[in-house]
């Protein structure tokens, strides 16, 4: 089977070397790690704003270049697999009508959908079309699913993303210090003045014995410097944007992770904290609401420091109700890639089964 991602308008071919089945391509890719095996054929597009118009005949004309250029050097393409609908979804759809190949779309656009694809009696048709056309769209979180049905796609289905739990694993030491790891690129949009407000509440209230440390790029001075303004400079640190390596030992380091996001569409790390069997305190913004529950963690509203602040209290006390085996576990059965990776496997034997059957 070969396989074609559809990324931004680069068509990037997966193929492994004799693969005859989804099972073997897919114990290669994400079991095995194989990804030596993958070419990758890129045709430049260059982007700019929409607010210009969007460059809908250049990203077609770009996909189709390394469409063929792939096809030219390896054979056939069975199916296209399009990142998020627009422009992936959207070339895949023009590759499908002229090359007879089924395609599906992973959906992962929050807010769903931008500005610029909503028109007055619905989507528009670069990203409407797109979904209705293909086998079948997955959508990254339940929330995400219930937002893209209402504009009237009905060929959707949830598959959360995936995370490495041979990367993201709990630590055999065991952290007592009450230390809360927070991991995101910093902004009002993910939390971070809130948590901020949070930390001031939390050390006026029950004094400096709790520890703060926010991963991720940003504006770091600004942010350093409103944690010197609330007084809770030293109990906040910084550490800038991290690799998944240096990510995954800050998770092993932490107490618990804390994220109130004031809009998620899935949330990855997440996903990570769990793996890393941290409880996690997230705020109800979309995405958390499918990863986070009262057996890993604790969710709070939109915006609210004092619920925050709160939550990080309430970890402390009943840190003990909170095992790592058993959020690790809990991870285990929905998000680890075994489980994901075969629910993707089976979107794909349907669309090509689906396919098949059409050409009969």
């Amino acid at each position: 089977v070969r396989l074609a991602i559809c990324r931004f308008g680069n068509i990037e071919l997966q193929l492994q070397h004799p693969i005859q089945t989804l099972k073997s391509l897919f114990d290669e890719l994400f079991f095995r790690g194989n990804f030596t095996a993958i070419p990758q054929y890129k045709s430049i597009v260059v982007r700019y704003s929409p607010q210009f118009g969007f460059p809908d005949r250049a990203y077609i004309r770009a996909g189709k270049r390394a469409f063929l250029q792939a096809r030219n050097d390896l054979g056939s393409i069975d199916l296209i697999h399009a990142q998020v609908g627009y422009p992936g979804g959207f070339v895949a759809m023009h590759l499908a009508r002229e090359f007879g190949v089924p395609y599906v779309i992973t959906e992962v656009m929050g807010p769903f959908p931008f500005p610029i694809f909503l028109e007055q009696k619905g989507l528009s048709p670069r990203l409407g079309e797109a979904m209705r056309n293909a086998a079948k769209v997955m959508a990254i979180s339940p929330s995400l699913k219930e937002t893209i049905e209402s504009f009237g796609i009905k060929n959707v289905t949830c598959i959360p993303g995936f995370v490495d739990e041979r990367l993201f694993f709990p630590t055999d030491q065991e952290v007592k210090d009450p230390i809360f790891f927070a991991l995101s690129n910093l902004s009002v949009e993910k939390g971070t003045d809130d948590l901020l407000d949070a930390m001031q509440i939390l050390i006026k209230q029950h004094g400096k014995k709790f520890r703060l440390r926010i991963g991720g790029p940003g504006d770091l001075a600004h942010y350093r410097e409103m944690a010197l303004g609330r007084g809770i400079h030293e109990n906040v640190e910084f550490l800038g944007a991290l690799t998944r390596e240096n990510a995954a030992a800050e998770f092993r380091k932490a107490f618990a992770f804390v994220l109130p996001s004031r809009h998620e569409t899935f949330g990855m790390v997440y996903a990570e904290a769990l793996a890393s069997g941290l409880p996690v305190i997230a705020a109800r913004a979309g995405g958390p609401e499918s990863i986070v529950d009262e057996k890993n963690g604790i969710l709070v509203p939109v915006a609210d420091p004092a619920a925050i602040a709160g939550a990080m209290i309430q970890i402390v006390d009943s840190r003990n109700q909170y095992k790592a085996p058993d959020i690790r576990a809990g991870f285990m059965r929905r998000f680890s890639r075994k489980v994901v990776v075969e629910q993707v496997r089976k979107v794909y034997e349907e669309a090509l089964a689906k396919q098949g059957s059409g050409r009969n």
